[in-house]
Protein backbone atom coordinates (compact mmCIF):
# COMPACT_ATOMS: atom_id res chain seq x y z
CA UNK A 1 0.00 0.00 0.00
CA UNK A 2 1.26 3.57 -0.90
CA UNK A 3 3.07 5.28 1.77
CA UNK A 4 0.51 8.30 2.07
CA UNK A 5 -2.49 6.64 1.44
CA UNK A 6 -1.89 4.42 4.15
CA UNK A 7 -0.98 7.52 6.47
CA UNK A 8 -3.93 8.72 5.76
CA UNK A 9 -5.95 5.81 6.46
CA UNK A 10 -4.18 5.82 10.04
CA UNK A 11 -4.91 9.84 10.18
CA UNK A 12 -8.29 9.66 9.47
CA UNK A 13 -9.51 6.32 11.20
CA UNK A 14 -8.35 8.50 14.47
CA UNK A 15 -10.56 11.05 13.66
CA UNK A 16 -13.85 8.72 13.52
CA UNK A 17 -12.51 6.84 16.85
CA UNK A 18 -12.56 10.03 18.47
CA UNK A 19 -16.11 11.00 16.88
CA UNK A 20 -17.51 7.80 17.76
CA UNK A 21 -16.35 8.50 21.58
CA UNK A 22 -17.68 11.89 21.59
CA UNK A 23 -21.36 10.43 19.79
CA UNK A 24 -21.52 7.52 22.44
CA UNK A 25 -21.01 9.75 25.47
CA UNK A 26 -23.17 12.53 23.70
CA UNK A 27 -25.78 10.00 23.57
CA UNK A 28 -25.50 8.31 26.93
CA UNK A 29 -24.70 5.15 25.32
CA UNK A 30 -21.42 5.53 27.68
CA UNK A 31 -21.99 7.10 30.94
CA UNK A 32 -20.85 10.44 31.45
CA UNK A 33 -19.38 11.50 34.69
CA UNK A 34 -19.22 7.78 35.97
CA UNK A 35 -15.93 9.18 37.89
CA UNK A 36 -16.77 12.84 38.72
CA UNK A 37 -17.20 12.44 42.81
CA UNK A 38 -13.51 11.51 43.19
CA UNK A 39 -11.61 14.93 43.37
CA UNK A 40 -8.47 13.11 43.86
CA UNK A 41 -8.71 10.42 40.77
CA UNK A 42 -9.36 14.30 38.95
CA UNK A 43 -6.56 15.64 39.72
CA UNK A 44 -4.35 13.14 39.11
CA UNK A 45 -5.88 12.69 36.02
CA UNK A 46 -5.43 16.16 35.09
CA UNK A 47 -1.70 16.17 35.34
CA UNK A 48 -1.41 13.18 33.24
CA UNK A 49 -3.06 14.42 30.42
CA UNK A 50 -1.48 17.55 30.59
CA UNK A 51 1.98 16.29 31.02
CA UNK A 52 1.27 13.57 28.41
CA UNK A 53 -0.13 16.83 25.83
CA UNK A 54 3.09 18.94 27.19
CA UNK A 55 5.23 16.24 26.04
CA UNK A 56 3.93 14.90 22.77
CA UNK A 57 2.77 17.77 20.99
CA UNK A 58 5.60 19.74 20.56
CA UNK A 59 7.44 16.52 19.84
CA UNK A 60 5.18 14.99 17.46
CA UNK A 61 5.11 18.58 15.77
CA UNK A 62 9.03 18.62 15.28
CA UNK A 63 9.93 15.23 15.45
CA UNK A 64 10.78 14.96 11.85
CA UNK A 65 12.96 17.56 11.73
CA UNK A 66 15.47 16.45 14.80
CA UNK A 67 18.49 15.46 13.20
CA UNK A 68 18.98 11.87 13.96
CA UNK A 69 15.51 11.28 12.65
CA UNK A 70 15.68 13.00 9.62
CA UNK A 71 19.40 11.25 8.63
CA UNK A 72 17.26 8.36 9.26
CA UNK A 73 14.31 8.96 6.63
CA UNK A 74 16.52 10.72 3.87
CA UNK A 75 15.82 9.30 0.64
CA UNK A 76 14.44 5.99 2.70
CA UNK A 77 10.43 5.97 1.95
CA UNK A 78 9.94 3.03 4.56
CA UNK A 79 11.64 4.91 7.79
CA UNK A 80 9.48 7.85 6.88
CA UNK A 81 6.44 5.53 7.15
CA UNK A 82 7.60 4.56 10.33
CA UNK A 83 8.06 7.82 12.05
CA UNK A 84 5.76 9.55 10.62
CA UNK A 85 2.90 6.52 11.86
CA UNK A 86 4.79 7.05 15.28
CA UNK A 87 4.25 10.99 15.02
CA UNK A 88 0.39 10.26 14.42
CA UNK A 89 0.76 7.57 17.69
CA UNK A 90 2.00 10.85 19.77
CA UNK A 91 -0.86 12.87 18.76
CA UNK A 92 -3.86 10.44 19.00
CA UNK A 93 -2.52 8.35 22.32
CA UNK A 94 -3.32 11.64 23.64
CA UNK A 95 -6.50 12.89 21.74
CA UNK A 96 -7.86 9.33 22.40
CA UNK A 97 -7.68 9.94 26.22
CA UNK A 98 -8.32 12.98 26.46
CA UNK A 99 -11.54 13.20 25.04
CA UNK A 100 -11.92 9.64 26.74
CA UNK A 101 -11.18 11.40 30.06
CA UNK A 102 -13.33 14.24 29.37
CA UNK A 103 -16.36 12.53 30.00
CA UNK A 104 -15.63 9.99 32.23
CA UNK A 105 -14.21 13.25 34.70
CA UNK A 106 -17.36 15.06 34.57
CA UNK A 107 -16.34 17.42 31.26
CA UNK A 108 -13.36 19.04 33.23
CA UNK A 109 -12.68 21.90 30.90
CA UNK A 110 -8.99 21.35 30.87
CA UNK A 111 -9.38 18.20 29.54
CA UNK A 112 -11.52 19.37 26.46
CA UNK A 113 -9.17 22.51 26.01
CA UNK A 114 -6.52 19.73 25.91
CA UNK A 115 -8.12 18.07 23.27
CA UNK A 116 -8.76 20.88 21.27
CA UNK A 117 -4.78 21.74 21.30
CA UNK A 118 -4.45 18.03 20.08
CA UNK A 119 -6.68 18.37 17.39
CA UNK A 120 -5.19 21.69 16.25
CA UNK A 121 -1.84 20.11 16.43
CA UNK A 122 -3.35 17.59 14.23
CA UNK A 123 -4.12 19.61 11.44
CA UNK A 124 -0.61 20.31 10.66
CA UNK A 125 0.52 16.57 10.12
CA UNK A 126 -1.81 15.60 7.15
CA UNK A 127 0.18 13.42 5.30
CA UNK A 128 1.14 14.72 1.65
CA UNK A 129 3.35 13.69 -1.06
CA UNK A 130 4.89 16.84 -1.11
CA UNK A 131 5.38 16.69 2.81
CA UNK A 132 6.91 13.36 2.08
CA UNK A 133 9.15 14.29 -0.74
CA UNK A 134 10.50 18.20 1.35
CA UNK A 135 10.78 15.34 4.67
CA UNK A 136 12.71 12.70 3.15
CA UNK A 137 14.77 15.40 1.06
CA UNK A 138 14.28 13.15 -2.10
CA UNK A 139 14.42 14.19 -5.71
CA UNK A 140 12.00 16.52 -6.89
CA UNK A 141 11.03 17.59 -3.12
CA UNK A 142 9.13 21.23 -3.49
CA UNK A 143 10.55 24.20 -1.67
CA UNK A 144 9.69 24.42 1.77
CA UNK A 145 6.92 27.40 0.38
CA UNK A 146 5.17 24.65 -1.45
CA UNK A 147 5.24 21.96 0.76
Amino acid sequence: MNTIKFLRIVYIATLLIVLAIVVCYETNVLEPGKFADDARMNYEVELICVIHTIVCLPLALKMLHLKGIKTKIRDNEQAYRWWSLLRLALLWLPLITNTTFYYTQGEVPTLGYLALMIVVGYLFVWPSHGKMLYECQMDGAPTKEEA
